[in-house]
């Protein structure tokens, strides 16, 4: 089933390399993941340039100057470059953009920028003001200047806008520091803001309908600023009111107050790699199976650490050697799908489980019970009709037909506790009470038994052999409305899983029964598993017996009967 699993969903876009990814998908109950490439498209443009300092025309020469001269260029740079053109000039240092420092910065190396003192060499920085921040001065320590830069930043960050600030400094030797670990000059001034725009995928809200559906919790981890993080989750319809915490805020939480925040918060913004990857560890401790998706090298190790890790295609290599799953066409909508695939797979192994079990529990216990005094329950060919009503046919289709969407999966030991053990237990004393019962009728009842003293072997041969065909039916019948339990169509019947929205198990259900009784009223049907014909006291002592073991039953399950017993 998971290997076929596996083929399904890659037509959903979703590519599996490990073998138990599947099995993983199916646990899933906390997706994390960026908001850059799954709720967006990642396909950045510039929605306005607000200058601090000096023009909005010499800003934009700068910005163009910096982004045509910087060895690297990631969608930010582009997005900037399209929107303001600059020369190529040369540089004396150039530090590329960073996911845990949240800025780059070049230093420039003939002539310094509008932002720096003229004749002079200056340094130019761009990157999220809370990590610029220790290098800023003009007042930037102050509480109420740093405030006054915060209320500039906040309507756009509110409508879901990405905010860059615009920092340069006169001393190009204030850029420091190895390749590793730069530092910024203090002293910079803030000369502007570059306000950007992210595309919302137009498939977003309704992927994240299936993932709630599907009772998975959508955590979104970004490096942007939380507040922009939450406005596009808001419009993308994860909820009007989103629980969010920045970056910093987490540095000075132990691990358990962490773990509690993880739980509780929906949005973390201004996130580094080692955060992210403290996150996932958080989540697990707290139970979750937690699947990452990511794409970078610095997501190797949140996706390693998570239970099920999730590449995209156009990720780095590191992010796709070691993900469970790669989607193919960088889409995180693919994923939904994938994830139903998963659920729906192991619901139908579940009551697969359940039934099998059932009848081989019950089975056994007939055979041991009737043994004890030398009588077998049922003909071999008996046992084959039982097989195929009550299983063969029922768990392939129960199986086909399986329905995505979170259930309470037990242990095995709890589902034989809860299911299979009363299932059995009562299908067995039904089922010798309907053998025994049959043979007491057929040999002129307890009276006439005890009368004669001794039974003729002929007549004792043809009363079993018409208890076990009376046996047999009971058994088809039970284990049919077994089917009905497993996936109850009604919500007064639903004791051991939620009502089901598939009508079919039910209706299947009562066709096999209704099939099973034109097969026993013809003589081919009779003759090909070994039936006898039973008259109108043996149909009526199956009948109650399948009506009091059904009712018996779901009362059991409906009070928990078994669970208050073994305290469980």
């Amino acid at each position: 089933a998971y290997a076929l699993g596996a083929v399904r969903i890659i037509r959903f876009g979703a590519l599996v390399q490990q073998a138990n990814a599947i099995e993983s998908l199916s646990n899933v109950n906390v997706l994390c993941l960026d908001k850059t490439g799954t709720l967006t498209a990642n396909k950045l443009s510039v929605e306005e340039i607000v200058p601090l300092e000096g023009s909005e025309a010499d800003l934009r020469a700068l910005l163009g100057d910096v982004v045509a001269s910087a060895a690297v260029r990631n969608k930010t740079a582009e997005a900037i470059a399209a929107a303001c053109p600059g020369t190529a000039r040369p540089l004396s240092r150039d530090v590329a953009f960073s996911s845990a420092r949240k800025w780059s910065a070049v230093a420039f190396a003939p002539a310094a920028g509008p932002g720096a003192e003229p004749g002079q060499v200056g340094v130019v920085a761009m990157g999220a003001a809370e990590f610029l921040r220790p290098a800023l001065g003009g007042g930037m320590e102050d509480e109420a200047a740093w405030s006054e830069l915060r209320a500039r930043i906040e309507p756009f960050t509110s409508r879901g806008l990405r905010v860059l600030v615009i920092a340069a400094h006169a001393d190009p030797g204030g850029l420091a520091g190895d390749e590793d670990a730069p530092t910024l000059p203090v002293g910079m001034r803030a000369l502007g803001l570059v306000i950007l725009q992210d595309e919302l995928r137009p498939d977003a809200a309704a992927t994240l309908a299936r993932f709630a559906a599907a009772a998975v919790t959508v955590k979104v981890i970004s490096g942007d600023d939380p507040e922009t993080v939450v406005a596009l989750a808001v419009q993308a319809g994860l909820g009007p009111d989103l629980r969010s915490i920045a970056g910093p805020a987490l540095d000075s939480m132990d691990d358990e107050q962490l773990a509690g925040i993880a739980l509780e918060t929906t949005v973390f913004g201004r996130i580094t790699p080692a955060q992210k990857e403290r996150l996932v560890d958080a989540l697990r401790s707290r139970g979750r199976y937690v699947a990452m998706i990511g794409d970078g090298v610095n997501d190797v190790l949140s996706l390693k650490k998570a239970n099920l890790g999730i590449a995209m295609q156009s990720g780095s290599q590191a992010a796709r050697g070691v993900a469970d799953i790669v989607l193919t066409n960088d889409s995180f909508a693919s994923l939904a799908p994938a994830v139903e695939e998963g659920q729906r797979i192991r619901n139908g192994m579940q009551d697969v489980l359940r039934l099998f079990l059932s009848r081989i529990t019950t089975v056994g216990l007939l055979i041991v019970t009737s043994l004890v005094i030398g009588i077998f329950p049922i003909d071999l060919r008996n046992g084959s009709a039982l097989v195929l009503f009550t299983v063969g046919v029922p768990t392939a289709l129960l199986a086909a037909w399986a329905q995505p969407g979170a259930r309470d999966h037990d242990s095995l030991g709890r589902t034989l506790a809860r299911f299979v053990v009363p299932a059995a237990v009562l299908s067995s004393l039904a089922g010798l009470a309907v053998l025994f019962g049959v043979i007491v009728l057929q040999l002129g009842g307890l009276d006439a038994i005890a009368g004669r003293g001794s039974v003729e072997p002929a007549a004792l041969d043809a009363a079993v052999a018409i208890a076990q065909s009376a046996l047999t039916s009971f058994l088809v019948f039970a284990g049919l409305l077994l089917v009905v339990f497993v996936e109850p169509p009604a919500a007064w019947l639903a004791v051991i899983e939620p009502q089901s929205p598939d009508r079919r198990p039910t209706i299947l259900a009562g066709g096999l029964a209704a099939l099973y009784l034109v097969m026993l009223a013809m003589p081919a049907g009779r003759t090909i598993f070994a039936l006898h014909t039973l008259g109108a006291a043996e149909l009526a002592i199956v009948f109650v017996a399948v009506v009091a073991w059904a009712v018996a039953l779901h009362a059991v399950w409906r009070y928990r009967v078994v669970e208050r017993f073994l305290g469980i």
